[in-house]
Protein backbone atom coordinates (compact mmCIF):
# COMPACT_ATOMS: atom_id res chain seq x y z
CA UNK A 1 0.00 0.00 0.00
CA UNK A 2 1.36 3.40 -1.04
CA UNK A 3 0.19 6.51 0.81
CA UNK A 4 1.24 10.01 -0.23
CA UNK A 5 0.82 12.71 2.44
CA UNK A 6 0.88 16.36 1.33
CA UNK A 7 0.22 19.49 3.41
CA UNK A 8 -2.65 21.59 2.07
CA UNK A 9 -2.04 25.32 1.49
CA UNK A 10 -3.38 28.06 3.76
CA UNK A 11 -4.46 30.11 0.73
CA UNK A 12 -5.48 27.51 -1.86
CA UNK A 13 -6.58 30.01 -4.51
CA UNK A 14 -3.08 31.54 -4.60
CA UNK A 15 -1.00 28.39 -4.04
CA UNK A 16 1.20 26.52 -6.49
CA UNK A 17 2.09 22.83 -6.40
CA UNK A 18 5.23 23.22 -4.25
CA UNK A 19 4.30 21.60 -0.92
CA UNK A 20 5.90 19.45 1.82
CA UNK A 21 5.13 15.77 1.16
CA UNK A 22 5.89 12.25 2.41
CA UNK A 23 5.51 8.95 0.53
CA UNK A 24 4.82 5.90 2.72
CA UNK A 25 4.92 2.35 1.34
CA UNK A 26 4.08 -0.68 3.49
CA UNK A 27 4.48 1.35 6.69
CA UNK A 28 7.90 2.81 5.72
CA UNK A 29 8.78 6.33 4.65
CA UNK A 30 10.40 5.89 1.22
CA UNK A 31 10.62 9.50 -0.01
CA UNK A 32 9.84 13.06 1.09
CA UNK A 33 10.42 16.61 -0.02
CA UNK A 34 9.29 20.22 -0.09
CA UNK A 35 8.70 20.73 -3.79
CA UNK A 36 6.38 19.61 -6.57
CA UNK A 37 7.94 16.13 -6.66
CA UNK A 38 4.80 14.68 -5.11
CA UNK A 39 2.79 15.21 -8.31
CA UNK A 40 4.26 12.34 -10.40
CA UNK A 41 4.25 10.08 -7.34
CA UNK A 42 0.55 10.78 -6.78
CA UNK A 43 -0.38 9.03 -10.03
CA UNK A 44 2.09 6.12 -9.81
CA UNK A 45 0.86 2.58 -9.34
CA UNK A 46 2.69 0.14 -7.11
CA UNK A 47 2.38 -3.63 -7.00
CA UNK A 48 -0.54 -3.28 -4.58
CA UNK A 49 -2.37 -0.73 -6.74
CA UNK A 50 -2.53 3.06 -7.13
CA UNK A 51 -1.17 5.58 -4.65
CA UNK A 52 -3.66 7.00 -2.16
CA UNK A 53 -3.27 10.77 -1.70
CA UNK A 54 -3.90 12.18 1.79
CA UNK A 55 -4.09 15.95 2.32
CA UNK A 56 -3.05 17.25 5.76
CA UNK A 57 -5.38 20.16 6.53
CA UNK A 58 -4.09 23.56 7.55
CA UNK A 59 -4.37 23.54 11.39
CA UNK A 60 -5.84 27.04 11.41
CA UNK A 61 -8.78 25.97 9.24
CA UNK A 62 -10.03 22.95 11.23
CA UNK A 63 -11.50 23.02 14.72
CA UNK A 64 -11.25 19.80 16.74
CA UNK A 65 -13.28 19.05 19.83
CA UNK A 66 -13.40 15.85 21.92
CA UNK A 67 -16.17 13.41 21.04
CA UNK A 68 -18.30 12.27 23.95
CA UNK A 69 -17.10 8.83 25.03
CA UNK A 70 -20.72 7.67 25.08
CA UNK A 71 -21.15 8.49 21.37
CA UNK A 72 -20.57 4.90 20.28
CA UNK A 73 -23.24 4.50 17.59
CA UNK A 74 -23.42 6.01 14.09
CA UNK A 75 -26.56 7.89 15.11
CA UNK A 76 -24.87 9.52 18.11
CA UNK A 77 -21.79 10.43 16.07
CA UNK A 78 -24.03 11.86 13.35
CA UNK A 79 -25.86 14.00 15.91
CA UNK A 80 -22.52 15.20 17.34
CA UNK A 81 -21.44 16.30 13.86
CA UNK A 82 -24.74 18.15 13.27
CA UNK A 83 -24.46 19.89 16.65
CA UNK A 84 -20.86 20.92 15.91
CA UNK A 85 -21.89 22.44 12.55
CA UNK A 86 -24.77 24.30 14.14
CA UNK A 87 -22.57 25.78 16.88
CA UNK A 88 -19.73 26.82 14.56
CA UNK A 89 -19.50 30.31 13.08
CA UNK A 90 -21.82 30.44 10.07
CA UNK A 91 -24.05 27.59 11.26
CA UNK A 92 -25.19 24.44 9.50
CA UNK A 93 -25.06 25.67 5.92
CA UNK A 94 -21.54 27.14 6.07
CA UNK A 95 -19.77 24.24 7.76
CA UNK A 96 -18.83 20.60 7.26
CA UNK A 97 -18.29 18.31 10.24
CA UNK A 98 -17.09 14.75 10.76
CA UNK A 99 -17.21 12.71 13.98
CA UNK A 100 -14.69 9.88 14.10
CA UNK A 101 -12.28 8.25 16.49
CA UNK A 102 -12.21 10.45 19.59
CA UNK A 103 -12.95 13.81 17.96
CA UNK A 104 -15.38 15.95 16.01
CA UNK A 105 -13.75 18.07 13.29
CA UNK A 106 -15.40 21.18 11.83
CA UNK A 107 -14.21 23.02 8.71
CA UNK A 108 -15.82 25.61 6.45
CA UNK A 109 -17.41 24.09 3.35
CA UNK A 110 -15.77 26.79 1.21
CA UNK A 111 -12.32 25.85 2.49
CA UNK A 112 -12.93 22.16 1.73
CA UNK A 113 -13.96 23.06 -1.81
CA UNK A 114 -10.95 25.37 -2.20
CA UNK A 115 -8.58 22.51 -1.29
CA UNK A 116 -10.25 20.15 -3.73
CA UNK A 117 -10.12 22.79 -6.47
CA UNK A 118 -6.42 23.43 -5.78
CA UNK A 119 -5.63 19.71 -6.07
CA UNK A 120 -7.65 19.51 -9.30
CA UNK A 121 -5.62 22.39 -10.76
CA UNK A 122 -2.51 20.39 -9.89
CA UNK A 123 -3.97 17.41 -11.77
CA UNK A 124 -4.43 15.28 -8.64
CA UNK A 125 -7.42 14.02 -6.67
CA UNK A 126 -7.33 13.99 -2.86
CA UNK A 127 -8.53 10.62 -1.60
CA UNK A 128 -8.58 11.74 2.05
CA UNK A 129 -8.16 14.93 4.10
CA UNK A 130 -7.08 14.71 7.75
CA UNK A 131 -6.61 17.39 10.46
CA UNK A 132 -2.94 17.78 11.39
CA UNK A 133 -3.57 17.37 15.13
CA UNK A 134 -5.37 14.04 14.60
CA UNK A 135 -2.08 12.46 13.43
CA UNK A 136 -0.49 12.89 16.86
CA UNK A 137 -0.53 10.19 19.59
CA UNK A 138 -3.69 10.33 21.69
CA UNK A 139 -1.93 10.85 25.03
CA UNK A 140 -2.57 14.52 25.87
CA UNK A 141 1.11 15.48 25.51
CA UNK A 142 2.02 18.82 23.94
CA UNK A 143 4.60 18.57 21.17
CA UNK A 144 6.57 21.16 19.23
CA UNK A 145 7.34 20.03 15.69
CA UNK A 146 7.98 21.14 12.15
CA UNK A 147 5.57 19.61 9.66
CA UNK A 148 7.15 20.66 6.41
CA UNK A 149 7.10 24.47 6.48
CA UNK A 150 4.59 24.57 9.37
CA UNK A 151 5.97 25.30 12.85
CA UNK A 152 3.41 23.77 15.18
CA UNK A 153 2.72 23.32 18.85
CA UNK A 154 0.03 20.68 19.20
CA UNK A 155 -1.62 17.87 21.06
CA UNK A 156 -4.34 15.60 19.72
CA UNK A 157 -7.01 18.25 20.36
CA UNK A 158 -5.49 21.38 18.87
CA UNK A 159 -2.64 22.48 16.58
CA UNK A 160 -1.34 26.07 16.87
CA UNK A 161 0.52 27.31 13.83
CA UNK A 162 3.25 30.00 14.05
CA UNK A 163 1.86 31.43 17.31
CA UNK A 164 4.40 30.60 20.08
CA UNK A 165 2.90 33.08 22.56
CA UNK A 166 -0.59 31.65 22.15
CA UNK A 167 0.78 28.11 22.42
CA UNK A 168 2.60 28.97 25.66
CA UNK A 169 -0.58 30.44 27.12
CA UNK A 170 -2.67 27.36 26.29
CA UNK A 171 -0.03 24.90 27.50
CA UNK A 172 0.53 26.62 30.82
CA UNK A 173 2.91 24.52 32.91
CA UNK A 174 2.32 21.32 30.91
CA UNK A 175 5.51 19.61 29.71
CA UNK A 176 6.39 19.91 26.03
CA UNK A 177 8.11 17.28 23.88
CA UNK A 178 10.19 18.49 20.95
CA UNK A 179 10.05 16.21 17.89
CA UNK A 180 12.99 16.20 15.49
CA UNK A 181 12.59 15.45 11.78
CA UNK A 182 13.19 11.71 12.23
CA UNK A 183 10.43 11.56 14.85
CA UNK A 184 8.05 13.51 12.58
CA UNK A 185 8.81 11.15 9.68
CA UNK A 186 8.13 8.15 11.93
CA UNK A 187 4.87 9.78 13.06
CA UNK A 188 3.73 10.24 9.46
CA UNK A 189 4.67 6.67 8.51
CA UNK A 190 2.82 5.27 11.53
CA UNK A 191 -0.32 7.31 10.78
CA UNK A 192 -0.84 5.88 7.29
CA UNK A 193 -3.84 3.60 7.88
CA UNK A 194 -6.33 3.40 9.33
CA UNK A 195 -6.64 7.19 9.23
CA UNK A 196 -7.93 8.60 12.53
CA UNK A 197 -10.44 10.99 10.98
CA UNK A 198 -11.26 11.73 7.33
CA UNK A 199 -12.86 15.03 6.28
CA UNK A 200 -13.64 13.59 2.84
CA UNK A 201 -17.00 12.16 3.84
CA UNK A 202 -20.65 13.01 3.38
CA UNK A 203 -21.03 15.69 0.69
CA UNK A 204 -17.25 15.72 0.17
CA UNK A 205 -16.78 11.94 -0.16
CA UNK A 206 -14.66 10.87 -3.13
CA UNK A 207 -16.66 9.61 -6.09
CA UNK A 208 -14.39 7.29 -8.03
CA UNK A 209 -14.80 6.40 -11.66
CA UNK A 210 -14.65 2.65 -12.24
CA UNK A 211 -11.93 1.27 -14.50
CA UNK A 212 -11.49 -2.45 -15.26
CA UNK A 213 -8.14 -4.11 -14.60
CA UNK A 214 -6.75 -5.12 -17.99
CA UNK A 215 -5.41 -8.35 -16.53
CA UNK A 216 -8.98 -9.40 -15.76
CA UNK A 217 -10.55 -8.70 -19.15
CA UNK A 218 -11.03 -12.45 -19.76
CA UNK A 219 -13.11 -12.70 -16.59
CA UNK A 220 -15.17 -9.71 -17.71
CA UNK A 221 -15.73 -11.34 -21.10
CA UNK A 222 -17.08 -14.48 -19.42
CA UNK A 223 -19.23 -12.36 -17.13
CA UNK A 224 -20.55 -10.49 -20.17
CA UNK A 225 -21.65 -13.80 -21.71
CA UNK A 226 -23.53 -14.72 -18.55
CA UNK A 227 -25.23 -11.30 -18.56
CA UNK A 228 -26.37 -11.86 -22.16
CA UNK A 229 -27.88 -15.23 -21.20
CA UNK A 230 -29.75 -13.59 -18.34
CA UNK A 231 -30.85 -10.56 -20.36
CA UNK A 232 -34.46 -11.74 -20.57
CA UNK A 233 -34.66 -12.21 -16.81
CA UNK A 234 -33.29 -8.77 -15.94
CA UNK A 235 -36.26 -6.66 -17.22
CA UNK A 236 -38.66 -8.87 -15.30
CA UNK A 237 -36.63 -8.42 -12.12
CA UNK A 238 -36.45 -4.65 -12.65
CA UNK A 239 -40.21 -4.40 -13.16
CA UNK A 240 -40.82 -6.36 -9.98
CA UNK A 241 -38.34 -4.23 -8.03
CA UNK A 242 -39.84 -0.91 -9.13
CA UNK A 243 -43.35 -2.20 -8.56
CA UNK A 244 -42.40 -3.15 -5.01
CA UNK A 245 -40.73 0.24 -4.45
CA UNK A 246 -43.81 2.08 -5.77
CA UNK A 247 -46.08 0.07 -3.49
CA UNK A 248 -43.85 0.88 -0.51
CA UNK A 249 -43.90 4.62 -1.32
CA UNK A 250 -47.71 4.55 -1.75
CA UNK A 251 -48.08 2.84 1.61
CA UNK A 252 -45.78 5.38 3.26
CA UNK A 253 -47.64 8.32 1.65
CA UNK A 254 -50.96 6.92 2.89
CA UNK A 255 -49.53 6.61 6.42
CA UNK A 256 -48.36 10.24 6.32
CA UNK A 257 -51.74 11.47 5.06
CA UNK A 258 -53.60 9.39 7.67
CA UNK A 259 -51.46 10.83 10.47
CA UNK A 260 -52.05 14.35 9.16
CA UNK A 261 -55.85 13.93 8.92
CA UNK A 262 -56.27 11.99 12.14
CA UNK A 263 -58.14 9.16 10.39
CA UNK A 264 -57.13 6.33 8.07
CA UNK A 265 -57.21 6.97 4.32
CA UNK A 266 -55.97 5.02 1.31
CA UNK A 267 -53.52 6.40 -1.21
CA UNK A 268 -56.39 6.96 -3.67
CA UNK A 269 -58.30 9.02 -1.08
CA UNK A 270 -55.33 10.93 0.34
CA UNK A 271 -55.02 13.86 -2.07
CA UNK A 272 -58.74 14.72 -2.11
CA UNK A 273 -59.00 14.38 1.68
CA UNK A 274 -56.01 16.64 2.27
CA UNK A 275 -57.39 19.24 -0.12
CA UNK A 276 -60.85 19.21 1.51
CA UNK A 277 -59.43 19.57 5.03
CA UNK A 278 -56.53 21.85 4.10
CA UNK A 279 -58.25 24.97 5.42
CA UNK A 280 -58.86 23.44 8.84
CA UNK A 281 -55.49 21.80 9.20
CA UNK A 282 -53.15 23.95 7.13
CA UNK A 283 -50.17 23.27 9.34
CA UNK A 284 -50.34 19.48 9.37
CA UNK A 285 -50.62 18.78 5.63
CA UNK A 286 -47.92 21.33 4.83
CA UNK A 287 -45.52 19.73 7.30
CA UNK A 288 -46.31 16.19 6.19
CA UNK A 289 -46.01 17.30 2.57
CA UNK A 290 -42.56 18.79 3.25
CA UNK A 291 -41.44 15.59 4.97
CA UNK A 292 -42.72 13.40 2.16
CA UNK A 293 -41.06 15.59 -0.51
CA UNK A 294 -37.74 15.37 1.33
CA UNK A 295 -38.10 11.58 1.63
CA UNK A 296 -38.67 11.27 -2.12
CA UNK A 297 -35.15 12.68 -2.67
CA UNK A 298 -33.70 10.23 -0.10
CA UNK A 299 -35.67 7.09 -0.93
CA UNK A 300 -33.75 4.82 1.45
CA UNK A 301 -35.11 6.77 4.43
CA UNK A 302 -38.28 5.39 6.01
CA UNK A 303 -40.68 7.11 8.42
CA UNK A 304 -42.67 5.48 11.21
CA UNK A 305 -44.52 6.45 14.43
CA UNK A 306 -45.97 9.47 12.62
CA UNK A 307 -48.05 11.94 14.62
CA UNK A 308 -49.18 15.58 14.53
CA UNK A 309 -49.92 17.77 17.55
CA UNK A 310 -49.69 21.47 18.40
CA UNK A 311 -48.21 22.43 15.05
CA UNK A 312 -45.45 19.78 15.14
CA UNK A 313 -45.02 16.59 13.13
CA UNK A 314 -43.15 13.83 14.97
CA UNK A 315 -41.67 10.80 13.21
CA UNK A 316 -38.97 8.20 13.56
CA UNK A 317 -36.66 8.17 10.54
CA UNK A 318 -34.64 5.05 9.76
CA UNK A 319 -32.10 4.27 7.03
CA UNK A 320 -29.14 1.96 6.47
CA UNK A 321 -26.93 5.07 6.18
CA UNK A 322 -26.91 7.95 8.71
CA UNK A 323 -25.66 10.27 5.96
CA UNK A 324 -28.97 9.88 4.09
CA UNK A 325 -30.92 10.97 7.18
CA UNK A 326 -28.59 13.94 7.67
CA UNK A 327 -29.09 15.03 4.04
CA UNK A 328 -32.86 14.84 4.55
CA UNK A 329 -32.62 16.96 7.72
CA UNK A 330 -30.40 19.48 5.92
CA UNK A 331 -32.94 19.76 3.09
CA UNK A 332 -35.79 20.40 5.50
CA UNK A 333 -33.77 23.16 7.16
CA UNK A 334 -32.83 24.67 3.79
CA UNK A 335 -36.54 24.70 2.89
CA UNK A 336 -37.24 26.86 5.95
CA UNK A 337 -38.68 24.33 8.41
CA UNK A 338 -37.78 24.09 12.09
CA UNK A 339 -36.01 20.77 12.67
CA UNK A 340 -35.20 19.07 15.99
CA UNK A 341 -33.52 15.66 15.78
CA UNK A 342 -32.49 13.19 18.44
CA UNK A 343 -30.75 9.81 18.09
CA UNK A 344 -33.28 6.98 18.06
CA UNK A 345 -32.81 3.31 18.92
CA UNK A 346 -30.89 1.27 16.35
CA UNK A 347 -31.69 -2.27 15.24
CA UNK A 348 -30.53 -4.54 12.44
CA UNK A 349 -27.76 -2.10 11.56
CA UNK A 350 -30.25 0.70 10.76
CA UNK A 351 -29.51 4.30 11.72
CA UNK A 352 -32.43 5.96 13.50
CA UNK A 353 -33.37 9.56 14.36
CA UNK A 354 -36.45 10.90 16.15
CA UNK A 355 -37.62 14.03 14.31
CA UNK A 356 -39.80 16.93 15.42
CA UNK A 357 -40.72 19.12 12.43
CA UNK A 358 -42.45 22.47 12.70
CA UNK A 359 -42.82 25.82 11.02
CA UNK A 360 -40.39 28.59 12.03
CA UNK A 361 -42.35 31.12 14.05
Amino acid sequence: MRILFVTLPRRPSEAEAVRPWWLVADGRLVASGNDSGWLPRAVERGEAGPTSVVGIADPGAVRLSPLDAEATTPQMRGKAAIDARREALGGLEANHAVAGGTHVAVVARDRMQDWLDWAARCGVGLDHIVPAASLLPQDGTWRDLSLGDWQMSANEHVAILDEPALAATLRGDAPVERLDQAAVDALIAGSAFPLPLDLRSGPFARRRSWRPDLSRLREFAILGGVIVLLALAIPIAEIAKWSFAADALDEEAADIASASLGRPVTIDEAEAALRSEGGAQAGGPALFGALYAAMESENIVRASQLSYANGTVSARLTAPDMAAIQRLLDRLQRDGWQVAARPGPSSNGQASVDLDLGAIR
